[in-house]
């Protein structure tokens, strides 16, 4: 990306090198979320749910990444039983992806389970921390809410004004493309051809799935040395 934007090979290396080996969980997050998105559209979404659940062991929000196969899965079940009347199959494909993404949530409970069991259960009962005693003590939610001021709407301050118009031209093309999208599937909704293109974009991912799986690349091989092995035994018999 440096590359294309300014043209420039040392900026570019440079800018790589100090992404991927900076003293921050951020470039760790960012190869177990790419990876991971590259193998659920390869196919291959064990290794996807793997690395997705990676992806949260490096930062809290990495477990949002389990709406990829959330949605994935909504796909398939629509497919299923929409298009190929098979709700035993839909059934199956819910269930698939909510255990899926069960297991990319799981290093964000973990951690949570950890914390409440060291400063909760085991530490001083005499001072438990407010967190302890909520309905849902999530650890991580009260360090953000105590100790940055993070919360709905509580960034929106007047001495934040100047952050806001640093960030307004990214802001301002963010809207921007949001309103865009919303008019382009506002047109595609209205038009009569929606379920079939949602069936030909799963049909075809499935296909490309297939293609650049091992037991195509096994069919294809005996498919075309068929013929030549026939032969060669039948001229073995008659010998």
């Amino acid at each position: 990306m440096t590359n294309h934007v300014l043209a420039m090979t040392e900026q570019q290396h440079v800018s790589v090198f100090c992404f991927c080996f900076g003293r921050y969980s951020e470039s760790l997050y960012a190869l177990f979320s790419l990876g991971g998105l590259f193998y659920l559209f390869s196919g291959a979404r064990t290794v996807a749910m793997i690395m997705l659940a990676l992806s949260g062991s490096a930062r809290s929000n990495g477990a949002l990444n389990a709406g990829y196969i959330c949605f994935e899965a909504l796909l398939q079940a629509y497919d299923a039983a929409i298009q190929k009347k098979r709700p035993m199959w839909a059934v199956q494909a819910l269930v698939t992806g909510f255990l899926r993404s069960t297991c990319v949530f799981l290093p964000f409970f973990a951690f949570q389970a950890y914390g409440y069991l060291n400063i909760c259960v085991h530490g001083d009962t005499d001072e438990l921390r407010p967190w302890c005693k909520a309905k849902l003590p999530l650890l991580y939610s009260f360090i953000q809410s105590h100790y940055w001021g993070v919360g709905f709407l509580r960034y929106f301050q007047v001495k934040q004004l100047p952050n806001f118009l640093l960030a307004s031209p990214v802001l301002s093309l963010a809207v921007y493309s949001i309103v865009h999208y919303t008019k382009l599937l506002h047109q595609l909704f209205q038009s009569t051809s929606i379920h079939e293109q949602i069936i030909a974009i799963v049909d075809g991912r499935l296909v490309e799935a297939y293609e650049s799986s091992d037991v195509a690349t096994v069919l294809k091989s005996e498919i075309s040395t068929g013929p030549h092995n026939k032969k060669q035994g039948y001229w073995r018999t008659e010998v």
